[in-house]
């Protein structure tokens, strides 16, 4: 059995993810820079600051990958060699590529620069990675669509040949494999191989008899749908449930992979520390082979923004069951709470909960097709056990919210405090710093 701990490899959209992510306990970080990177709508970071930041991060002993993971037109080849260059002279660790053209230009021109393969590669398979071994691939980032079986056999075979695998642990899917779609591109000329994403999947559809034709609400030739009409109700029909495979860590370390990596360069530094801090948990609970609290990381992990979650690709259940169905916000949980009454107007919401309450959490729920929330300002006991009155920002107009409706916790401000209180002792140097 392989006891080489896999590195817990971390998002970083903006730099004040980074404190986070060295806080969470990250042996490794990815970023992208303002060009060639699938996140084009995260902050980022720029060419000047990237020496700085590539520093503090190995003054922490964190590793630094730089994402170029998006395909390159002829004309840009310049610019992205320019920006692989300064990547190098600022001490990457690797950079992370899609565009086997690019690929080859970097081995060219800039060669003492690792490379690993992009899971945009849709690597799936052996042979895919011998290819990619010989043309000097350190890392292969497999499809995130394969079954235990499936990574186990691509990550024996890359050890035969000196290649390491990562694999995504954590965070959003893609209705398409490897994340090779045209949706966005086709429907509004914004191209997620290029970085810009329009994540038309996450659309409400619906489908029409007899047709069968499935159609964005959005479009003008779809009437408005009634939950009493001939027609399906909408629903999130291309929609995945995120990733989350906190409960799988041992048995990816066991078969060898290198580097578990958490997606979520769009999200803030209160999701990087806390999801890092849970993988971090994970790894080091299998190197002292000491049992692991899933339950307890599980209750962590719900408390910052996350879909409703599945192993279904590692499980070999990548169907229906991975799929995200709007209208139904229990998805793979039990409620936190049920309500027992609600004053829009006020402000004012009583609750029956399982456990504590505290301002700063937050709480949603599904009414018919209508989704919402609210957040908690102030907290008191009611007179019963498990009673709350609470004091809540929701909307003044909605629904009506009957009794007994199930409400589930998806924000706490604690998980806020504690990634604050542990950024602060790893604090980024400023950029006029004299040194770092």
């Amino acid at each position: 059995m392989n006891r080489r701990a896999p590195e817990v490899l971390a998002p970083v959209g903006s730099p004040d993810c980074l404190p986070a992510a060295v806080a969470g306990g990250a042996d490794a970080v990815y970023l992208g820079l303002r060009h060639f990177n699938a996140r084009g709508r995260a902050e980022n970071f720029r060419k000047a600051d990237l020496a700085r930041n590539v520093a503090y991060l190995h003054g922490h002993r964190v590793k630094c990958y730089v994402v170029m993971n998006t395909l390159v037109h002829d004309d840009e080849y310049p610019k992205a060699l320019d920006l692989a260059r300064c990547a190098a002279d600022a001490g990457v660790d690797a950079v992370i590529v899609q565009d086997l053209g690019l690929w080859s230009v970097l081995a060219r021109e800039v060669p003492g620069l690792k490379r690993h393969a992009s899971t945009q590669m849709t690597i799936h398979h052996a042979s895919q990675i011998e290819v990619l071994a010989r043309l000097g691939a350190e890392r292969v980032i497999l499809a995130r669509e394969l079954t235990l079986a499936e990574v186990a056999a691509c990550t024996e075979r890359a050890h035969e040949l000196g290649v390491e695998t990562e694999h995504f642990v954590h965070g959003a899917l893609c209705y398409a494999f490897s994340g090779q779609c045209l949706m966005s591109n086709f429907a509004g000329c914004r191209s997620a191989n290029r970085g810009t994403c329009a994540q038309n999947c996450r659309f409400d559809y619906v489908q029409r008899a007899p047709s069968s034709v499935l159609r964005p609400l959005s479009d003008s030739a779809t009437a408005p749908v009634s939950p009493t009409s001939d027609a399906a109700s909408p629903d999130t029909e291309l929609s995945m449930k995120d990733l989350s495979l906190i409960a799988r860590v041992a048995e990816l370390a066991d078969i060898g992979v290198a580097s578990l990596k958490i997606e979520g360069r769009l999200k803030g530094p209160e999701y990087v520390h806390t999801v890092s801090r849970a993988y971090r948990e994970a790894v080091d609970a299998w190197v002292a082979r000491t049992p692991f609290d899933v339950a307890s990381a599980r209750e962590r992990l719900k408390d910052v923004f996350s879909r409703a979650n599945s192993d279904a690709p590692l499980s070999g259940g990548y169907g229906s069951s991975a799929r995200l169905h709007r209208y139904d916000p229990a998805q793979d949980r039990s409620p936190d709470a049920e309500l027992v009454s609600c004053d829009r107007a006020r402000g004012e919401v009583v609750v029956a909960a399982k456990g504590e309450i505290t301002a700063g959490q937050g709480y949603a729920y599904s009414v018919g097709f209508h989704t919402g929330g609210f957040l908690v300002t102030r907290a008191d006991r009611g007179r019963t056990p498990g009673s709350w009155k609470l004091s809540v920002r929701i909307a003044e107009h909605g629904p009506r919210l009957p009794a007994g409706l199930a409400l589930f916790r998806n924000a706490d401000h604690e998980r806020k405090r504690e990634a604050a209180a542990a950024m602060a002792r790893v604090p980024v140097p400023t950029a006029d710093a004299d040194t770092v």
